[in-house]
């Protein structure tokens, strides 16, 4: 909520008000802090097409505002895997087996070692896009993209790795993080997919029985609805 110091270009003042849309928005963050609220509910008040990622972000904006705002798919959701799958191109993924590994917060030993042992049980190489011994080649935003489409499965605590995890059906170890547990909790329930505890280590999560089936129906309807929300603010 700090960022920038609550800059008003970040609320689309360069703009006519009529010409503000703020599409899948996110406050990173459960709470505003006090001595900021009035700030952001002023700035919020004059962004007349608002929708967010997560339904606390809709919450913040209610109380704030009293206006009670859509949540809509994160942009990155409006493709399909195979409009991703297009674009990325031919696959430059190793060849080998591997668990992704990729997290913005660091592990603890316990973690790392539980992660590695995971992977080697199951005949798995582990690829950390962080690490430049395990990705020789710097990245690209579709490379990134790319590795978790070729992986076999994926342990992170970043949430657009866990999109496009969704997007290509891989399985999904997460480790909580403040800044994403209401967008990651909002997206996943909304697929019908649910988190249980990693056998391994229960204070880390994994997708249990995915119904990819239904939650590419129910990401069809999302994505169309979401689509709607967008045209129309955009007039």
């Amino acid at each position: 909520p700090l960022y920038r110091q609550v800059s008003p270009i970040d609320f689309l003042t360069f703009a006519q008000e009529r010409q503000r849309v703020a599409y899948a928005a996110s406050f990173g963050v459960p709470e505003i802090p006090a001595p900021y609220r009035s700030r952001y509910a002023g700035y919020l008040r004059g962004i007349p097409h608002i929708s967010v990622r997560e339904g606390r972000a809709a919450e913040i904006v209610a109380e704030l505002t009293g206006r009670d705002v859509p949540v809509v798919l994160d942009p990155t959701l409006l493709l399909t895997a195979e409009d991703w799958s297009a674009t990325i191109g031919e696959r430059r993924a190793p060849d080998e087996d591997y668990l992704l590994t990729f997290f913005l917060t660091e592990l603890t030993g316990s973690e790392s070692a539980e992660i590695a042992r995971h992977a080697a049980a199951n005949g798995l190489a582990v690829v950390d896009p962080l690490d430049p011994s395990s990705v020789p080649e710097p990245l690209s935003p579709l490379g990134f993209i790319d590795l978790i489409r070729g992986a076999s499965a994926v342990a992170t605590d970043s949430f657009h790795a866990s999109v496009f995890s969704v997007l290509f059906h891989r399985p999904l170890i997460l480790k909580g993080r403040d800044a994403m547990e209401s967008r990651t909790e909002t997206l996943l329930g909304s697929l019908g997919l649910t988190l249980g505890p990693w056998a391994p280590l229960p204070h880390l999560n994994a997708l249990t029985e995915p119904d990819w089936l239904g939650a590419e129906a129910r990401l069809a309807t999302h994505r169309k609805s979401s689509t709607a929300y967008l045209e129309a603010s955009l007039g």
